[in-house]
């Protein structure tokens, strides 16, 4: 979960644990995370899809690292505008590869 604040993106990391794979351990007890937020905060929920896709000049991933950075970029701008910028950057990087695994980023602003 990405959490951002005025112009800053900070992260609630959680345990590492899949849901709904044959591996999956069906009685694992998922831990809950309280925590507090001001009025106009904007959430984002990602997969790993996007920044594990290889791009770029050097072929690597795109990394949560440049993620945080291109969601930090567009806060200022409405969430339907910071949609077109994902998916822009995401379809810049990846060139002509393949997409790896699954993408969903899931943005919205509590008010």
């Amino acid at each position: 979960l990405y959490i951002a604040e005025q112009s800053s993106i900070s992260i609630l990391k959680s345990k590492k644990q899949s849901i709904g794979y044959k591996k999956s351990k069906e009685d694992y007890k998922y831990e809950n995370n309280i925590f507090s937020y001001n009025n106009n905060t904007t959430f984002f929920l990602a997969s790993d899809g996007y920044i594990s896709q290889i791009g770029g000049m050097k072929n690597f991933p795109f990394g949560k690292k440049r993620l945080i950075e291109l969601l930090e970029k567009g806060l200022s701008e409405p969430l339907e505008m910071q949609r077109k910028n994902v998916m822009d950057m995401y379809l810049k990087y990846k060139k002509d590869f393949d997409q790896l695994d699954d993408i969903t980023i899931l943005g919205f602003t509590v008010t």
